[in-house]
């Protein structure tokens, strides 16, 4: 109704003109390509201005992204867990220690990037909650990662960043990639200075008899059956088809055996200063008499594995029987 209106005032405007039925659908054909005709110039004026925008979103899309330098030099960070890392020069190093949030390890941080390594907490043992294990073990425990490490092949995404785990003196480890470049692709040279420092990642290669974090390395056997000492207890190591098994420790109710030995179908026999024996083998099966029976039958097992220079290194807690075990009452 407005738009007739306007019309009637428009036509009675212009004088000697009648206003009549023809005049009004002249004067209606006449708005409607005027209307139209704005149509079109707003369109065009939104058509390029959607134009401009994407144009700037494309050309900020391909800018490049901010990138941390070439290295100059490296210095080397020596963590107390045994890893050493290569660093570039100038990054900033934050050492940390073990919180609510935080596993002990270090984070290092460039411009554009920083790289996080930090040991996994210790595992629990819903049978033994009063046991205290260290940082680093897993159970079932895992021989050491192949060294070096190769970046492309260790890290994945994960929520915020890149992620993965390695295997080092029979300890886990985390490693964390941040960087405003990601979850898209780092600048190359990120990506260079990323795989230095992950491929620079080592451990000092281990002697018999070394101990660390609770490790220590022993011989590798030559036979199915030995008796060895792992930091000053005697123990029983078989080798069996799915690896090592580690037992022990064995005494004669605190006290030193009066004799070991072995047997051809695989037992691990145990004499002790009273008369008494014992005898067990991989599997578990086991005999004897007295003391010696039960200051060990059955006996705790403790992780075996194969360091990352092919070391055998062994983890036992001295003096510990988990309940259930001979020797822990």
């Amino acid at each position: 109704m407005p738009d007739l209106l306007d019309d009637l005032r428009q036509l009675a405007g212009q004088a000697g003109e009648p206003v009549g039925l023809e005049g009004l659908a002249v004067a209606r054909r006449r708005r409607e390509r005027r209307r139209r005709a704005t149509a079109a110039v707003v369109g065009l004026a939104v058509m390029a201005a959607a134009s401009v925008f994407l144009l700037a979103t494309f050309r900020e899309s391909r800018a490049p992204k901010p990138a941390d330098s070439p290295p100059t030099g490296w210095s080397t960070y020596t963590d107390p867990y045994g890893w050493t890392i290569d660093v570039p020069d100038g990054w900033q190093t934050n050492v940390f220690a073990k919180s609510s949030d935080t596993n002990p390890g270090a984070q290092f941080i460039g411009s554009n990037m920083s790289v996080q390594v930090g040991i996994e907490p210790a595992p629990s043992v819903s049978q033994a909650p009063d046991l205290k294990l260290p940082p680093g073990l897993t159970l079932p425990p895992s021989n050491d990662s192949a060294f070096p490490l190769n970046a492309g092949a260790l890290l994945s995404n994960v929520e915020g960043g890149l992620g993965g785990q390695f295997n080092g003196d029979g300890q886990r480890f985390d490693v964390l990639v941040l960087s405003p470049s990601l979850p898209g692709p780092l600048p190359k040279t990120d990506v260079s200075i990323l795989d230095h420092m992950i491929g620079s990642i080592t451990f000092e290669p281990w002697t018999v008899g070394d101990v660390r974090n609770g490790w220590e390395a022993i011989a590798t056997p030559t036979e199915d059956v030995s008796w060895i000492t792992v930091r000053g207890g005697t123990y029983i190591l078989f080798r069996t088809p799915d690896g090592y098994q580690l037992k022990g420790s064995i005494s004669c109710g605190g006290k030193p055996p009066s004799k070991t030995s072995t047997t051809p179908d695989g037992f691990a026999v145990l004499d002790c200063p009273d008369g008494s024996t014992w005898e067990t083998d991989a599997p578990g099966s086991s005999g004897g008499s007295g003391i010696a029976t039960s200051s060990n039958d059955p006996p705790p097992e403790w992780p075996v594995v194969t360091a990352h220079d092919g070391t055998l290194i062994a983890f036992v807690i001295p003096g510990y029987f988990p309940p259930g075990t001979g020797g822990a009452s």
